[in-house]
């Protein structure tokens, strides 16, 4: 299974795409507080304070400008959005009007760094529910 964070969920097709061409299984696509690929999934606006202890890299304005290329047969493996935080609402109904598995969890943008097991606990119910 594939689990993309933040702005990294429109890589999950492309990557699922290249895993396949090496042969190798994708079980399933998870979206964790992500955006979601391809057209109208814009991208949220405004920042979540980052919690002490957080390392964050600055990103220049032209970070992730151009969107990677959707695989022709994606979704070829279940899909499932965890949020974590209210900053990604839209990807959230987008992902529930897709049919999604979809679990919204209160923690943080950051629970994977800040609480760990509880977001690993989060996520193993949802690809169980895949």
């Amino acid at each position: 299974v594939l689990v993309a964070h933040g702005d990294a969920g429109p890589l999950l097709p492309p990557i699922g795409a290249a895993q396949r061409a090496a042969h190798r299984l994708v079980g399933g696509y998870v979206f964790l507080d992500a955006r979601l690929p391809g057209p109208g999934t814009s991208r949220p606006y405004g920042e979540e304070e980052v919690p002490a202890g957080v390392t964050v890299r600055e990103r220049g304005g032209d970070f992730l400008a151009e969107e990677p290329p959707m695989a022709q047969d994606w979704p070829d493996a279940p899909c499932g959005y965890l949020a974590t935080s209210g900053r990604y609402q839209d990807q959230v109904r987008q992902a529930r009007m897709r049919g999604w598995e979809v679990r919204e969890c209160p923690f943080s943008h950051f629970s994977a760094a800040i609480d760990p097991g509880r977001t690993a606990e989060a996520l193993a119910a949802l690809i169980s529910a895949l």
